[in-house]
């Protein structure tokens, strides 16, 4: 997600950010309909911090943008993007990685995850399908910053280090278990912590491995996302949208 952005009354406007996030979208969804082929936009759960965000301010835009095309759109909005690859450099907790080392305190606040192993498959199956609506791909419960990183460093990660961190919260409100209502087949999503456990923890991928780099958020990891049924006609076009790779932020952002 879009961890380390300026807020709107700071930051200056960023043309490139709107071009990929607002025009590009919109371009890709104009193309689609025109063309009667379903379109499948990424988007973040937290757009409630638009004002706080320049980068969030452009999702939230996007998705404004997208209303008139709601019967051929699906919207699948993403949490803190996890995968079993820990050195993959467009991961959600790469990011979050870099945000703590260039000295910013991480969150103490309860936050959705999305563990991509496990929720790639369930996407696919959507846009297969034809799934049109807004639906939040993310597993159920919410966890902190501060207590994911301490479960990286738990199982996986024992030397990660982040800036220390002061009237720290317990961890017990660090980790919401429940709290996101789904129907069909997000609803039998697993628990974020377990989630993690299974598709993170005990198959992360050794240190001695290469990353495996791939955009739309490190989703590399999972080869058969790319089967993107693009019309041919799109197909250039697609290849060159930077909206196509919304989830793979700049760490600058």
């Amino acid at each position: 997600s879009g961890t380390g952005g300026a807020s709107l009354a700071d930051a200056s406007v960023d043309s490139e950010m709107v071009a990929a996030n607002v025009v590009g979208v919109l371009n890709l969804a104009t193309a689609c309909w025109d063309r009667k082929v379903h379109f499948t936009h990424f988007s973040e759960c937290e757009l409630d911090k638009a004002a706080e965000s320049f980068y969030m301010w452009t999702k939230e835009k996007a998705e404004s943008v997208l209303e008139p095309f709601r019967e051929r759109t699906l919207v699948l909005k993403m949490g803190i993007t996890l995968n079993a690859d820990l050195k993959n450099p467009d991961s959600g907790f790469a990011r979050l990685k870099r945000h703590a080392a260039e000295g910013h305190r991480l969150a103490s606040d309860p936050k959705c995850v999305s563990v991509l192993p496990e929720l790639l498959p369930l996407a696919v199956g959507m846009i297969q399908r034809g799934v049109c609506g807004t639906f939040k791909l993310v597993n159920q419960g919410r966890i902190s910053e501060t207590r994911l990183f301490r479960l990286y460093k738990r199982y996986v990660l024992p030397d990660l280090q982040w800036p220390a961190q002061e009237n720290d919260i317990s961890q017990d409100v660090q980790y919401i278990s429940q709290g996101i209502h789904r129907e069909g087949e997000l609803s039998e999503t697993m628990d974020a912590e377990r989630s993690l456990q299974k598709y993170i923890f005990e198959p992360n991928t050794p240190e001695d491995e290469p990353p495996q780099v791939g955009g739309l958020c490190g989703l590399g990891c999972a080869p058969h996302f790319w089967w993107f049924n693009i019309h041919p006609d799109l197909a250039r076009s697609a290849i060159q949208c930077k909206s196509l790779d919304g989830l793979s932020l700049d760490p600058s952002i």
